[in-house]
């Protein structure tokens, strides 16, 4: 074989600018395929040796090059720039050709040498060109910002060849900690980074190419590079340096947050609608994979684990031909690099709505049920990353305060101010995001929890991911974020609110499942905030916004019924031994009244909407025909107790007019028996599975009697009410006519009349013998007695 083609590069190299454009395009492009394959031993000794030879020749142009941009600073002459950029499709050639020679350890140093040239000219080469493509771009000179972002994309392109090609085989972590300390030390290698990131944030921030994904192949390499850099131990100083320089760990989350992230999003979101190949993916046979997708910040979670198939199979997805199924094992990647660099007071106001923003938009694109071909650790971990990128924003109680607080900009308000209220309602709009997040974090929980036991560590790492993500409501809550503006945002909180209750007993009973329960009080919290208050606030608003939609009304009733069905069968489960998995002991005493503050508000929605009863009646029937497929014992009637009811019944009578109250009656009685008519449903549709008891009929007996008594004191207390009500215009002119009436009986002619008219009505009502009791006449016990005496018949 002959090599002619990597000598021929090196001479040019070692001429240095005196090559002409067209030779040096010709010579790089002859590299383009050149391989191995079929060679002599012998040929690869000479292979190795003509690589080394120009990998020399490179470094010492590299010298040339950055002792030239230091002696005169800005972007370096064309001539410079044609042999610089020459050298990046000269390394990869060599990284691949290095993976077909048979080397050794320092074999693998010498090609990790040619870093250098990386952090030598290709850093001075990209200084000068943000310098100069920045001033030009402000007259539009977007082929300018995409040469820049092209140079910068072939650099991190060769940084991941040659550690790619040299980091391979026997003695690989010594090798890459040597690398580490020596040619690629913090000194050397961060100078680059923040050359590669201020590059990468200028071509994109000023090109038309990133909303539509047009940037995803350039970026693709810049988690790659972080991921050494932030997850693998060889590199613990840099990864210190880089959170102590705060410019650069700025510049660096912005273009993860501002660019690559976004350009990820478009990528999975147009792979999602594909048939992806999953069976194509090659797992990679390594001793040791780190578990990238686990945040190092939370100290109480691992930051490695051992390797096992669903870690290799996601490193088999970065090393797929396939860009699409390339592109789904970047989200592991951007996740753990976001997170490391996370600080702990949170991130920037923008950054953090913009993560959740592109949180919720990853999660729809994943695949919610696990493919056969995807190992089930591959699938957890994959959406683990999800879950971590919306945690890191929910964890900031800044992000919540901010949002509360934001309001419309006024016309006349300050530069300053305006540009501040632009971020906060980003803010309101990116909590807004992770409310559509929760139905997800149900879907996948369920899907991993299904995988147990292989997914343990799993469960347990979402479990907590998702308890940060979800604690972001109840502050929202406490901080009054939560203004529903529309029947949309009305329909998002259902489905978030019906979908964290569903989410609970799950999270529990997989985690006492694992025998690794760690108590908390916060799922007592998102109890109260996703039940009570979801069910106050539906409330609240169809009392003060009506009428409906004709479109939205149907679904919206639907989804509300399906909310608090879902929060009956939560107090069901808490009433079946589960409390001790949701709460801790000390919150244990304010769970019965919880339990009755839940259906207060679920039963006083369903008679409080302004809607035909028809209309109402008919999916709470259909609902809680399916809630009882789900009840066992009837532990759900259990608690309809008589002072429920009652509860229930008089709260509804108060809130009315009191000068209506046969109203207020009729509607407590109506709701009272739709209290007693779901217990019964309910009961009779357990009874029928089987899952009735003796015990529960009594019970069931005992409430419907204690209604029908509380039920005839009512009607009882209705006629009274109506009488009063009808003489209540009477009793004004009465206390008036009172005196009077007193005075004119008080008079002496006036008594003696009055006694001469009771006289005779008592002759008239007696008989003979003044003993006889019977003033009526209709017969007594002195009836007959005595000579001519009227005898009573």
């Amino acid at each position: 074989m002959s090599f002619s083609r990597l000598a021929r590069v090196q001479r040019l190299f070692a001429a240095g600018e005196v090559g002409l454009p067209e030779e040096w395009a010709a010579s790089t492009a002859a590299l383009s395929g050149i391989s191995l394959q079929g060679t002599t031993t012998a040929e690869r000794d000479e292979a190795k040796q003509t690589i080394s030879s120009l990998l020399d020749e490179l470094l010492c142009f590299n010298t040339r090059v950055v002792a030239q941009f230091d002696a005169q600073p800005g972007e370096l002459p064309t001539r410079t720039l044609i042999s610089v950029d020459a050298a990046w499709p000269t390394l990869d050639a060599c990284s691949q050709l290095w993976k077909e020679l048979p080397v050794q350890p320092a074999d693998s140093l010498r090609l990790l040498g040619a870093a250098r040239a990386l952090f030598g000219m290709g850093r001075v080469s990209l200084v000068g060109l943000a310098a100069n493509a920045g001033v030009r771009s402000e007259g539009g000179a977007n082929r300018e910002l995409e040469l820049l972002l092209s140079r910068a994309s072939d650099q991190l392109e060769v940084f991941t060849a040659l550690t790619a090609a040299a980091l391979t085989g026997a003695r690989t972590n010594e090798v890459e900690t040597v690398f580490a300390r020596t040619i690629a030390k913090p000194a050397a290698l961060l100078p680059w980074l923040a050359a590669v990131s201020k590059a990468v944030q200028l071509a994109c921030s000023s090109g038309s190419d990133t909303d539509d994904g047009g940037h995803y192949c350039a970026l693709s390499r810049f988690p790659h590079l972080l991921k050494r850099l932030l997850t693998s131990e060889a590199w613990q100083p840099h990864c210190a340096a880089l959170l102590e320089q705060p410019a650069l760990r700025t510049a660096v989350l912005d273009c993860l947050l501002q660019h690559v992230l976004p350009a990820l999003v478009v990528q999975l979101e147009a792979a999602a609608g594909m048939a992806i190949s999953w069976e194509a993916v090659q797992p990679v046979d390594a001793a040791e994979v780190r578990a990238i997708c686990i945040a190092k910040r939370h100290a109480s979670l691992p930051t490695q684990l051992q390797a096992g198939p669903g870690e290799a199979w996601l490193e088999g997805l970065l090393h797929s031909k396939d860009t699409h199924l390339q592109s789904f094992g970047q989200v592991p990647l951007i996740a753990a690099s976001i997170s490391a660099m996370s600080s702990s007071e949170g991130l920037p106001r923008q950054a953090a709505a913009a993560l959740l923003l592109n949180a919720a938009r990853l999660a729809a694109a994943l695949p919610q049920q696990r493919p056969a071909a995807m190992p089930p650790r591959a699938f957890a971990l994959m959406h683990t990353s999800v879950s971590v990128l919306a945690s890191i924003s929910s964890l900031s109680p800044q992000l919540v305060k901010a949002a509360a607080a934001a309001q419309p900009a006024a016309p006349d308000v300050a530069q300053g101010d305006a540009s501040s209220s632009a971020s906060n309602q980003q803010l309101s709009v990116g909590l807004w995001a992770i409310l559509r997040l929760v139905p997800y974090m149900a879907r996948t929980l369920r899907a991993v929890v299904s995988d147990l036991p292989e997914t343990a560590v799993d469960v347990e790492t979402l479990a907590l991911v998702y308890e940060n993500v979800l604690q972001l409501l109840d502050l929202a809550k406490q901080h009054g974020t939560w203004q529903i503006a529309s029947w949309e945002q009305l329909s998002v909180w259902a489905a978030a609110a019906d979908a964290g209750l569903r989410l609970l007993p799950t999270l529990a009973e997989a985690r006492a499942s694992l025998g690794q329960w760690r108590a908390t009080g916060l799922p007592l919290t998102l109890f109260a905030c996703l039940a009570s208050d979801a069910s106050r606030m539906a409330s609240e608003w169809h009392d003060n916004h009506l009428p409906v939609p004709p479109t939205s009304r149907e679904a919206l009733a639907s989804q509300l019924w399906q909310l608090h069905s879902s929060a009956a069968r939560l107090v069901h489960f808490s009433g079946s031994g589960a409390p001790q998995l949701l709460i801790e002991e000390e919150f244990r005493q304010h769970w019965p009244r919880l339990q009755w503050k839940l259906l207060h508000h679920a039963f006083l929605l369903a008679y409080g909407v302004q809607m035909p009863r028809s209309f109402r009646e008919q999916p709470l029937r259909s609902t809680h025909l399916r809630l009882a497929a789900h009840v066992a014992e009837s532990g759900l009637l259990e608690s309809m107790h008589r002072e429920t009811v009652q509860l229930l019944l008089m709260d509804r009578a108060a809130e009315l007019d009191p000068t209506s109250s046969g109203q207020a009656v009729d509607s407590a009685i109506m709701l009272g028996q739709f209290v007693l008519d779901t217990a019964q449903l309910l009961y009779g549709a357990a009874a029928e599975q089987g899952h009735g008891s003796a015990a529960a009929a009594s019970h069931a007996a005992a409430v419907a009697a204690n209604f029908r008594l509380a039920q005839e004191r009512l009607i009882d207390d209705k006629t009274a009410l109506r009488l009063v009500q009808g003489v209540n215009p009477l009793l004004g002119p009465a206390a008036a006519l009172a005196p009077l009436l007193r005075q004119q009986w008080e008079q002496p002619e006036q008594a003696a009349a009055d006694q001469l008219a009771f006289a005779h009505a008592a002759a008239a009502r007696s008989c003979a013998y003044l003993r006889c009791a019977n003033l009526g006449g209709e017969g007594g016990p002195m009836a007959g007695e005595g000579v001519g005496s009227m005898r009573c018949r």
